[in-house]
């Protein structure tokens, strides 16, 4: 099994003080023995501060903050927007001696099935995303190598995961004895600059 995680660098500085309601998002890209590649997304929502006090009976009253209504529909449109959420969790993210509660929410949902590799998955790797020209990021993309012999760069054209570049042969040499050569690729890896790649099997 192998994992890679891929954080959306701008959404993660967002800054929470001013009370406002930010998300951020994250990919995890997972797999394993089946071949299969499986993208999941990770959509993190802070709630606005919650302010609590006690009244003379001991009671808890809610001063201001986010209704409970709000929290409701919030959950509903990050299960509509990524699709059939697999897991959703509610938990305190920070407060302090003043009463007030920040909240955050995570919706983890399926992303894509990627289906290309026809032998065990057992490397995953995403490209650092550097800056266009124009001042945005380039698109994700993945690296994944097989015991297949091969090695895959994927990334999303017109909303679907497909296969960009396809890097090795089913029948090709890896290097090393020919009895492990044939085994296949067991790991690979992006160069840091980001505009290269190597990839190695059991003999090196």
């Amino acid at each position: 099994t192998c994992f890679s995680w891929l954080d959306n660098e701008d959404e993660n500085n967002n800054n929470h003080s001013n009370g406002e309601e930010t998300k951020r998002e994250s990919l995890l890209a997972s797999s394993g023995h089946d071949a299969k590649i499986r993208l999941w997304k990770f959509s993190t929502y802070l709630s606005t501060t919650v302010i609590r006090e006690e009244d003379d009976n001991g009671d808890v009253q809610e001063l201001s903050g986010s209704d409970s209504d709000d929290d409701e529909a919030m959950i509903d449109d990050l299960e509509e927007e990524e699709g059939e959420a697999r897991l959703v969790i509610s938990r305190p993210a920070a407060s302090s001696g003043s009463g007030s509660t920040v909240m955050t929410t995570t919706s983890v949902s399926l992303e894509a099935l990627l289906l290309g590799h026809e032998e065990a998955v057992t490397s995953l790797a995403w490209r650092r995303q550097r800056h266009t020209k124009s001042g945005g990021k380039e698109k994700p993309c993945l690296l994944s190598a097989s015991m297949d012999r091969t090695i895959l760069l994927w990334m999303e054209e017109d909303g679907v995961w497909v296969p960009i570049s396809r890097v090795g042969s089913a029948g090709g040499i890896l290097g090393g004895s020919i009895g492990a050569s044939l085994m296949g690729f067991v790991d690979a890896a992006f160069s840091p600059d980001a505009d290269r790649i190597v990839g190695h099997g059991y003999g090196g």
